[in-house]
């Protein structure tokens, strides 16, 4: 994911987004992840808003009514990036559970426990 990131900005120029997180691992079957702060699932949105009519769009005008066109940038960008991330790298098992939005909009997907 660093190295798709790179290529991204520093070869192709483009602005897209991808969040890359630690992980240590310390044994077969243990390791130590890095916390993505500032950040919620889509399924713990969903959870806390469970009205019908609730949309992800509804939630970015209400939450990011201030910064509501730098927001939808953040989302569109790191929608592209993960949406090529995941598709070049086959990564499996995408739910609600498994993608964050973060504080400032953007898409932060985890949980890569299924790939290749």
């Amino acid at each position: 994911m660093k190295r798709l990131r790179e290529i991204f900005s520093e070869v192709a120029n483009l602005n897209i987004y991808l969040r890359p997180y630690e992980i240590i691992v310390t044994s077969a079957s243990s390791g130590f992840i890095e916390t993505v702060n500032d950040s919620s699932s889509i399924d713990s949105l969903k959870k806390k808003f469970p009205n019908n009519e609730w949309t992800l769009y509804h939630f970015y005008l209400n939450y990011f009514e201030f910064d509501l066109d730098l927001a939808v940038k953040n989302f569109v960008e790191s929608f592209a990036g993960y949406a090529i991330f995941t598709y070049l790298f086959n990564v499996k098992d995408r739910h609600n559970g498994n993608i964050l939005i973060d504080s400032e909009g953007h898409l932060i997907h985890i949980d890569f426990g299924f790939f290749l």
